[in-house]
């Protein structure tokens, strides 16, 4: 007979009892994170028969589980409790398949898009300004021009009239 083995997420807060049976012992060797309280949204695993010894076989063979559930931060595992709680675990599977299988890329596709298209953006603002500078910089080169011509005008004791066609 195989245990069967589920992680479980908590809907609330939760103390463990203080007795040290061999269940309590079991469950703490088990879920090493938890100290005396199970907080809301702390995952950990649960069997259901405490005395088959080929669990630590089952245990060994996933080591990662609890690790990666845990990397989940506190605020998202609140949440995850509350839609566990509200909705049921059906519900959980079926939301977190639909953020994986759907959501998930469709932002990565949008990403990307804004990715690339804030290059492009970037590409044509430069493009927009360096047209304007160039034409500034006709501009003031052509300022500068028209000041040496008066100056040389002046310089030439040209009379005013001369000077002012230039």
């Amino acid at each position: 007979m195989s245990t069967k083995a589920e992680v479980c997420i908590s809907n609330c807060t939760k103390i463990l009892p203080s007795q040290n049976t061999k269940e309590n012992t079991l469950f703490l060797k088990d879920n090493p994170h938890i100290k005396t309280v199970i907080h809301k949204g702390t995952p950990f695993l649960l069997r259901d028969n405490y005395e088959d010894p080929a669990w630590k076989i089952a245990l060994d063979a996933t080591p990662n589980i609890i690790k990666n559930l845990q990397t989940i931060t506190p605020r998202e595992q609140f949440t995850i409790a509350d839609i566990n709680a509200s909705f049921g675990s059906d519900m959980l599977v079926a939301m977190a398949s639909l953020h994986q299988d759907k959501i998930k890329p469709l932002l990565a596709i949008l990403n990307n898009y804004a990715q690339n298209e804030s290059l492009g953006l970037g590409g044509a603002a430069a493009t927009a300004m360096q047209s304007r500078l160039d034409s500034f910089g006709k501009a003031v080169m052509k300022h500068h021009m028209a000041l040496n011509k008066l100056h040389e005008g002046f310089k030439a004791k040209l009379p005013r009239a001369e000077i002012m066609r230039l």
